[in-house]
């Protein structure tokens, strides 16, 4: 808002339109990625993926800290991953 830029909701027409637009371009995007790229199974993959992004989207929305997120985030992710394979420490 400082640098002029107008805040507005979406209305649930809206958000509606955004999420029939994003279904439609999953679709396509997941034959592309079997056909252009030899992604098996591409389908599972963005299902597994969104179940990924929903998790942290739930768990890191506001009001989330910072200090509780990059907690979040170690616990969750960066302290099961094996340091010899990765070099973590």
């Amino acid at each position: 808002q400082a640098q002029g830029a107008v805040i507005a909701s979406g209305s649930l027409l809206l958000n509606n339109r955004v999420r029939t637009f994003a279904a439609d371009d999953l679709l396509g995007l997941i034959a592309t990625s079997e056909k252009r790229f030899g992604i098996s199974d591409a389908g599972a993959f963005s299902a597994r993926l969104k179940q990924i992004f929903d998790k942290y989207a739930t768990l890191l929305a506001p009001p989330a800290d910072e200090a509780a997120a990059i907690a979040l985030l170690q616990s969750e992710i960066f302290d099961r991953l094996d340091p010899e394979t990765y070099g973590l420490e």
